[in-house]
């Protein structure tokens, strides 16, 4: 039984732009855990408030289990169990809340929710084929990346069209930092509007919660290329692989768990942040499309899913809270804002943005915490060498290094949020140079004493009139890259 209610935690934003995959994720949770006995059970994100009287209860936590952790003061019980719904949810719990594994229960997916016996197979691309968006519209969705994805696929002669499903909303990656709000909406709306395409993407609105998965589709291929930062399960994934869909994923959050001989994941150091400058998204857009079309089966997911039910063991309350405070004492006080809500503010700090960098490593599988930063102009001063570049060097650093790159305007380079970026890059690529470069190198070799490995792009047009000074800056593992007529051929 969902216990009754006594004290509340207080409700979030979270909550009410999920509350659909959230009510529907929890009645199969209950459902799972009264099949095992289990019956004095809270699912945090659902139930805000619990029982004060019991001692001991199964806690389910999902997305928010990060904040939900941080708000554990105010819990009253002895002790708990732990479940979370994804196994990327659970390395984050262990790995970076060093919580042990032993506490820590992960409910397999397709006990939740069984993929069809029948599969469809991927038909290809000469086949009149539906890729089927279903989910809010926002820009924590990577909604941009996808449409100019479906884009490059149109141009590359894919019988192919786009639907989206769902409703917009502004909600925006606070784990990046303080940004500025746009009207997300209206930015989806002009992207429409000024590309060209042989068929438009249709936006059919908010549908039912099991309708838009009957819908009469031709060869309807799901499709999420989501990075968000709750993103621990994917209803809308379920709701496809029942009905058999083959399905196209990013590599990240509860999508790792997903499998199937129909199911294909995409790394997700080809998709990148969720913010980016348009030209790193289009760059990023034309080279999914390209693997996508020329080799979509290095992406196939596995055929079965071999996931047990283990049963955690009980956590006493001392050593949760002993925890949180380890926790606190590591990353600072500061951390509390997520509690709070407020994500950003604790983003936009240095240890925060420390703290999101190994949160992002864990939530995706990535073993390595390199991390590349690329410097390019502003919109307003990017110019038609800059248009063909900036993807060229996108393309080469991602498909040759698999590097996971993240990127920055010059024009705002110390920023107190790219200031912590800078720290943190091991390598930054500047893809460009000025007339007169020294200054910019000094900055970044002298006044900012960082390591990091540099590169510049240096055009044949262009002067750089202190280039001996430069080099003499420059240390043994920095590099200056010419670009010549043969460059873009070289590093396509």
């Amino acid at each position: 039984m969902i216990l009754s209610f006594s004290m509340s935690i207080g409700k979030e934003i979270l909550t009410e732009r999920c509350y659909r995959s959230i009510n529907i994720l929890s009645e199969s949770v209950g459902k799972f855990l009264c099949g095992i006995g289990i019956t004095d059970y809270w699912v945090a994100d659902n139930q805000l408030t619990y029982n004060e009287e019991t001692e001991n209860i199964d806690i389910v936590l999902f997305g928010s289990f990060l904040r939900r952790f941080l708000e554990s003061d105010a819990w009253k019980f002895k002790s708990t169990r732990l479940w979370v719904i994804s196994k990327c949810s659970a390395v984050v719990l262990s790995k970076l809340l060093m919580i042990p594994e032993k506490y820590i229960g992960i409910i397999p997916r397709y006990t939740l929710f069984p993929a069809s016996l029948n599969p469809t197979p991927f038909l290809g691309w000469s086949v009149e084929t539906t890729l089927v968006y279903a989910g809010r519209i926002s820009l924590v969705k990577q909604i941009e990346l996808l449409l100019f994805t479906y884009l490059n696929l149109e141009m590359s002669g894919a019988n192919v069209r786009l639907v989206f499903c769902g409703g917009f909303d502004d909600e925006y990656p606070g784990e990046q930092g303080l940004i500025q709000q746009i009207d997300f909406k209206k930015k989806i709306e002009n992207i429409v509007a000024v590309n060209k395409w042989k068929n438009p993407p249709i936006f059919l609105g908010q549908l039912g919660e099991y309708e838009w998965c009957k819908y009469n589709f031709v060869n309807p291929v799901f499709i999420s290329l989501s990075t968000y930062i709750y993103e621990d399960f994917g209803v809308s994934v379920s709701q496809a692989q029942a009905e058999g869909m083959p399905c196209i994923l990013s590599g990240w959050g509860g999508h790792m768990d997903i499998v199937g001989p129909n199911v294909f994941r995409i790394p997700d150091y080809l998709i990148g942040e969720s913010i980016q400058n348009t030209l790193s998204i289009q760059a990023r857009a034309e080279i999914i499309a390209k693997y996508l079309i020329e080799d979509i089966d290095q992406f196939r997911c596995g055929d079965s899913d071999t996931s047990k039910i283990l049963i955690p063991e009980r956590y006493d309350m001392k050593s949760i809270l002993n925890m949180r405070e380890n926790l606190i004492e590591k990353w600072s006080n500061d951390i509390l804002y997520i509690a709070q809500g407020k994500v950003c503010d604790y983003a936009n700090t240095i240890l925060g943005r420390e703290f999101f960098g190994k949160y992002k490593k864990y939530f995706s599988g990535n073993k390595s915490d390199y991390q590349t930063l690329m410097v390019t102009n502003s919109p307003n001063m990017v110019d038609s060498i800059m248009i063909e570049l900036v993807p060229a060097i996108t393309g080469y650093w991602i498909r040759k290094k698999k590097s996971k790159i993240s990127f920055i305007y010059f024009q705002e380079l110390l920023n107190k949020q790219n200031f912590a970026l800078l720290q943190q890059a091991e390598h930054i690529i500047f893809a460009f140079m000025f007339t007169k470069s020294l200054p910019l190198v000094d900055l970044v070799r002298n006044k900012l004493s960082l390591s990091s490995r540099l590169t510049f792009y240096c055009h044949e047009l262009f002067n750089v009139e202190d280039l001996p000074a430069v080099r003499n800056l420059l240390q043994t593992n920095d590099e200056i890259v010419y670009i010549d007529k043969n460059f873009f051929s070289e590093i396509s």
